[in-house]
């Protein structure tokens, strides 16, 4: 079975098409390529990216989980909900 990690690692590499690099740095150039985000970190990159959605309300975990169940990933945990999101992201 693979994990969270696994799954965002796979997800990530496919997207950039390399075999090897950071996964912060991976996850913030996924992000910057969404619309209306531009932040140079991953933390301001995640905030904007929400807010682009109009999840403004609650810390990040409330908006990740807010978004994730709005995507229809029913899963319990906000970390079995990004599991599944990792296997097939945006």
């Amino acid at each position: 079975m693979s994990t969270y990690g696994d799954n965002k690692n796979e997800a990530l590499r496919a997207y950039h098409g390399v075999l090897e690099g950071d996964t912060n740095d991976m996850e913030l150039a996924w992000l910057q390529a969404q619309p209306n985000v531009s932040a140079a970190n991953l933390v301001d990159a995640w905030d904007e990216f929400m807010d682009s959605l109009s999840i403004t309300t609650g810390e990040i975990n409330d908006r990740w989980f807010e978004w994730l169940s709005g995507l229809g990933y029913l899963d319990e945990t906000l970390t079995d909900k990004f599991n599944e999101f990792w296997k097939n992201p945006l």
